[in-house]
């Protein structure tokens, strides 16, 4: 359900700000004139700065729940619960709702067991005593009766027969982590696949990862190398590159994906160059990091590099520092767009519960129009 945040009406401004579900970002627009007053564009920033704050917290990691398989006791990076949305209201109508933490969007975390070949519910406790300080608040559970009473067994154990998809079950050393929802990757996973609450089949993997160059090492990389002299048109114009690259098990390149974000106003052709040099970049970086999961490698993140021009004066350098350069990291859809038109600006940005969206470039054109 969608809360208006706030809506600042001014004499040539209008934002719109929206709250957004930890599960779905919405699309959020914010239109801005250019010829505001300084104490206008200071509320502006104001507001789209809390609006980041706002992103970046509904992307943080969250915590998984746990299950009991023999005498371990392991990481469940599904959340069988969430499968069903009229469970999952049942259950956060009975939570305490205090103590909350981004880091656990739900609000619970929930125990399973697998016993008999089936997935057993065996308790859910509440964040009031899941992010206490030690022994300062005793485990707080919420009652399951009344809510799960149609899916218990003969031996009154909770079935999960509503659930039927895949669990993963995690272990071993952390190899790969984004600060967003379950995107990350132990040493060992263990994928469980369900019918109506039972195992009907499990594969083993054991995941790998090889460093190499990084990606913030790589971005550098094309920040120093990228030559305008190529590329007289380019002059005076920002550069924005959205890159992958697949590595072979070596640490060699297998294959590059570039996109041309901007200008988006070049011709095809000129892109193709352009793509090809960033290319030739690239392929200096001597090792790149290996990261195998399931017996397949992985492409590393898409990220996202702002090449901006050379710098003018004191202001500009400021401006252009690399700290306004963005990494979009998500194996969903994400976008940033953003096209000024009729001396306004819009910037607009899709993303999901799975995405990592860090908005610098966004940033970095509003400084630029509108310098405080």
């Amino acid at each position: 359900m969608k809360r208006k945040l706030f809506s600042h009406q001014a004499k040539g401004m209008r934002t719109n700000f929206l709250y957004k579900t930890p599960f779905l970002y919405t699309k959020t627009i914010i239109f801005a004139d250019i010829t505001f007053s300084t104490m206008t564009r200071k509320l502006f920033l104001l507001h789209l700065l809390c609006f980041c704050c706002l992103l970046s917290a509904q992307a943080t990691g969250q915590i998984p729940d746990l299950i009991i398989i023999g005498k371990d006791t392991l990481m469940l990076q599904t959340c069988p619960i969430e499968h069903d949305s009229i469970l999952s209201k049942q259950v956060s109508e009975r939570l305490s709702q205090e103590d909350f933490c981004t880091a656990c969007w739900r609000g619970y975390q929930a125990t399973w067991q697998i016993e008999d070949d089936k997935l057993i519910l065996k308790k859910i406790e509440d964040s009031k005593s899941l992010f206490a300080y030690p022994d300062t608040v005793p485990e707080v559970t919420v009652d399951l009766n009344g809510i799960f009473d149609q899916y218990q067994d003969k031996r009154g154990r909770i079935v999960a027969s509503w659930f039927s998809g895949e669990l993963k079950v995690v272990s071993g050393e952390q190899i790969y982590y984004v600060h967003t929802g379950f995107n990350r990757e132990y040493e060992n996973e263990t994928d469980y696949q369900v019918e109506q609450g039972r195992i009907i089949s499990k594969t083993s993997y054991r995941n790998s990862i090889k460093k190499g160059t990084s990606i913030k090492d790589a971005m550098d990389l094309i920040k120093t190398q990228f030559n305008r002299d190529y590329f007289p048109e380019l002059a005076n114009t920002k550069v924005v590159i959205s890159c992958s690259v697949l590595p072979k098990a070596d640490g060699s390149i297998d294959s590059i994906e570039v996109h041309i974000i901007r200008p988006d106003s070049i011709m095809e052709e000129r892109k193709n160059l352009y793509i090809e040099h960033i290319c030739e970049i690239l392929k200096k970086v001597p090792q790149w990091e290996v990261l195998t999961v399931r017996n397949k490698i992985r492409k590393t993140e898409r990220w996202t590099i702002s090449v901006s021009p050379p710098k003018k004066n004191e202001q500009e350098e400021f401006l252009h520092n690399e700290s306004f350069s963005i990494v979009v990291s998500t194996p969903a859809l994400r976008q940033l767009i953003y096209n000024k038109t009729n001396s306004c600006l819009v910037l607009a940005t899709v993303a999901t519960s799975a995405d990592k969206l860090f908005i610098s470039t966004g940033f970095f054109d509003i400084f630029t129009d509108f310098p405080i």
